[in-house]
């Protein structure tokens, strides 16, 4: 038996190089880079590859001078020297490497691929003549009859898409489009119709109908996903991207909040059998994953040597290796407080008269037990995997992350 260290080794080490968001840490709104997270992720969970993804910030000097003016998504692969600085290009290399894997990635589907063909540019489409038709306007319009002829017919033309992909859907029932497993029809389509919902319901008074139940029920599945989870931008940055395209009034203002991803669907939309398995991607709860069988090794033989189960027990190990700072300061500080409260009451109440230094201990026990309590609480709940606890919301003391690596 190889030693696991020589076997990790071998494994190609792919570096992705994506758009950074607003506050130059995140994954930015780019649609090619999350489509290439995703085919990268869908590699390395089955151990085939080793991947760290790097957000850069494309106007630094620093990335200027590395990549001479090339754009996000590059991909470097250091053992070869070799710098993917074009789409084409890292497509074609990951395509070689599910060949050289048998990861059944790159299938090919002529109904599919005719079906979903120019979807995001009917969008876009969609997008300008409407935005042109608000502009001015505090809130966007309306969607209904009496709108100028162009914003009617590309509202229909994307309508029509859609109807047709729910229909594919509902033809396959299937988990993906081609199959139970994630393809690169779903790596493409997917990011694209997320941008589409977020897009149309903010800027654009602009909803998937709720009756188009199969097209819900797919959406929900990729925010199940754990490739589509762990490379999804935050709402904030799809809509900052989408309004400096328009070029309409950007609030600055974003660039504090908490970022937030809508990754659940309306009530009554789809409705989904649950699945068993459970992901914890983000502190984002995840029931399918973009899981590969390996050839010749059925899934329920795999026992403890399943790949996937293993590359999510080192992401959470990840996660839980990069919050370990703040997570011990939050004991520490639940530990101090309560220890406090304990001593103010030993002073205050066991001579049985009313000391002020008693309630001084208490306050400042109660001040530092109350904010430790709750991280302590919201790690443990984002480690675990529970929906609404997210690691993005807090404050990492752990500088040296090397997924998020800015030039």
């Amino acid at each position: 038996m190889s030693d696991g260290s020589n076997s990790a080794s071998t494994k190609p080490m792919l570096e992705l190089y994506v758009k950074a968001s607003i506050d130059s840490r995140r994954i930015g709104a780019c649609l090619f880079c999350q489509e290439f997270w995703m085919e990268l992720y869908a590699l390395y969970e089955v151990g085939c590859v080793r991947v760290e993804v790097k957000t850069v910030n494309v106007n630094s000097e620093g990335f200027k001078r590395n990549f001479s003016g090339a754009q996000p998504p590059i991909m470097v692969e250091e053992e070869k020297g070799t710098t993917y600085a074009d789409n084409s290009e890292i497509e074609r290399r990951i395509f070689h490497l599910c060949q050289g894997f048998n990861v059944p990635l790159f299938e090919k589907d002529l109904q599919v691929e005719k079906t979903i063909q120019n979807l995001y540019r009917n969008f876009k489409i969609f997008l300008q003549a409407k935005a042109n038709h608000d502009k001015g306007k505090r809130h966007p319009s309306a969607i209904e009859e009496g709108l100028p002829p162009q914003v009617t017919s590309s509202h229909n033309k994307l309508l029509e898409q859609l109807a047709n992909i729910d229909q594919l859907l509902a033809d396959r029932s299937s988990r993906y489009l081609l199959s139970e497993s994630m393809t690169e029809y779903d790596c493409e389509i997917m990011p694209r119709l997320h941008h589409i919902r977020i897009i149309g319901e903010r800027l654009l008074n602009f909803y998937i109908p709720r009756q188009f139940t199969h097209l819900w029920a797919y959406i929900l599945t990729a925010y199940r996903t754990a490739a589509f989870i762990e490379s999804c931008p935050a709402d904030q940055d799809i809509l900052h991207h989408y309004k400096e395209q328009l070029n309409l009034a950007i609030d600055m203002r974003v660039t504090l909040e908490a970022p937030t991803k809508t990754l659940t669907i309306p009530e009554g939309s789809a409705y989904l059998k649950e699945e068993n398995t459970r992901l914890s991607i983000l502190g984002s709860e995840c029931s399918l994953s973009s899981y590969y069988r390996l050839p010749g090794i059925p899934r329920e033989n795999n026992g403890e040597s399943d790949q996937r189960e293993d590359g999510i027990r080192s992401r959470c190990m990840q996660m839980f290796e990069e919050n370990l700072k703040l997570l011990l300061g939050s004991l520490a500080l639940a530990v101090f407080g309560t220890a406090l409260i304990i001593f103010s009451f030993c002073i205050t109440f066991l001579p049985n008269d009313m000391d002020i230094h008693g309630w001084i201990f208490l306050v400042v026990g109660i001040l530092f037990a109350i904010p430790g309590f709750y991280h302590l609480i919201y790690i443990c709940c984002a480690l675990c995997g529970r929906p609404g606890y997210s690691f993005e919301q807090l404050p990492t003391l752990n500088k040296n992350r090397k997924s998020l690596i800015n030039y």
